[in-house]
């Protein structure tokens, strides 16, 4: 059995959810907000137009993603808790289901394969190896972008859609990203306002007041990570996780209930989470038989992994790779990625396939594959970027 169809395989039982236009996602979420917010210039679609019926056209909007909330996680609460109570659908992530690509994708209203950040660890051209995109470095040794002559305009090629929207936007986001070249992207000359770590109830008065305190209409934003950093830490049912969903639950109730009639509060999410069994962790050493084949270090996050090849390698690379990583993972071009529309509908952008490389390989389950030394370990309990329905699965909450 091929790869390809291997993976239709996992698709047709469920064991993986395939990426889908014709299925509530979060890039219909994008554009919902993007249209109701006087983006006029917008392809939208029934999905789109979905959402936009469940929101409704308030003079305020209030936009909460929550980094890392699957509806698995939401699950975790009690029936009676406010989140559960207002789940108006189930949308979902983009793929890789991993921050950098959804964040990028609701900035953008775009599937990944024409908004171009690929993964978590983004393969940059201008520098021939990974970058860890959102903090805007390169991830060996953490230099700044910018140092390297990368700028945030090649980094990130397609257009935030907030610099069209014609609301009294702002965002509000953790201190310590806030000011981030990403942020400054998302934000597109938007007012930024931060607030401190794990204190998410900051975020929500300040939300509350800017809706009371703008004129006609406006638009909110608000990103939190505490739910995600939990599940990396301590596993995605774990009681580290519950206390924050508890009190994410308490504070954006107490935000619904702070903001006017005229508004109305949205909660989503970028991705799930799925635990990483320690069986089930497999490395890519860097002085291993397989890096030898490369022309660059891979890029990718957890559940997936980007090779770039030296030329004329292709053949031994796949034997390498199937011998030593095929019974947990499958192995596509980008062409079949292409084809099976994994990144979006439709051809895949020039730019994203040269952030691609030559093959990408996919997790068909909770395995991981990290590039670096086993000797060094892996750093999560819990991790996405996967298609599991747990990493997939993102809810739209509506109060």
């Amino acid at each position: 059995m091929s790869d390809v169809e291997r993976l239709l395989s996992a698709f047709r039982t469920g064991a993986l959810l395939r990426p889908a236009a014709d299925s509530l996602n979060c890039i219909d979420l994008a554009r919902a907000v993007a249209r109701l917010s006087g983006v006029q210039d917008l392809s939208a679609g029934p999905g789109a137009d979905e959402i936009s019926s469940l929101i409704g056209d308030p003079d305020h909007l209030v936009l909460v993603v929550v980094d890392g909330l699957g509806v698995n996680l939401v699950e975790l609460l009690p029936a009676a808790s406010f989140l559960r109570q207002h789940i108006a659908a189930e949308l979902l992530a983009a793929f890789p289901s991993t921050t950098a690509v959804v964040l990028t994708s609701y900035a953008t209203g775009l599937w990944p394969n024409q908004h171009a950040v690929t993964s978590w660890w983004t393969h940059l051209p201008e520098i021939n190896e990974p970058a860890t995109i959102l903090s805007f470095i390169r991830r060996r040794d953490s230099r700044p972008l910018a140092q390297l002559g990368v700028t945030p305009e090649q980094a990130f090629p397609a257009p935030s859609l907030l610099a069209k929207f014609r609301r009294d936007t702002l965002v509000v986001q953790p201190k310590d990203i806030v000011d981030s070249a990403y942020s400054r992207y998302w934000a597109s000359g938007a007012t930024r306002r931060g607030f401190r770590k794990r204190r998410f109830d900051e975020a929500t008065r300040i939300a509350i007041g800017h809706v009371r305190e703008a004129g006609k209409s406006s638009f909110t934003y608000l990103y939190t990570d505490q739910v995600d950093k939990a599940a990396h830490e301590f596993g995605a049912d774990s009681s580290a996780v519950v206390t924050q969903l508890e009190r994410l639950d308490l504070s954006i109730e107490r935000l619904a209930d702070g903001v006017p009639a005229n508004c109305r509060v949205v909660v989503t999410a970028d991705h799930g989470h799925l635990d990483v069994p320690e069986e089930r962790v497999h490395f890519v050493p860097p002085r291993g038989e397989l890096c030898e084949l490369l022309r660059a270090p891979p890029a990718g996050d957890v559940r997936l992994m980007f090779f770039h090849l030296r030329s004329g390698v292709s053949e031994r690379f796949q034997e390498i790779f199937r011998r030593r990583y095929g019974h947990r993972f499958v192995l596509l071009s980008p062409d079949e990625v292409e084809r099976l529309e994994l990144f979006g509908p439709g051809k895949i952008s020039p730019i994203t396939r040269r952030r691609m490389g030559d093959f990408m390989a996919i997790s068909l389950g909770a395995d991981a594959i990290h590039y670096g030394a086993e000797a060094d370990g892996f750093p999560f309990r819990s991790a996405h970027s996967g298609l599991s329905p747990e990493e997939m699965r993102i809810p739209l909450v509506v109060a």
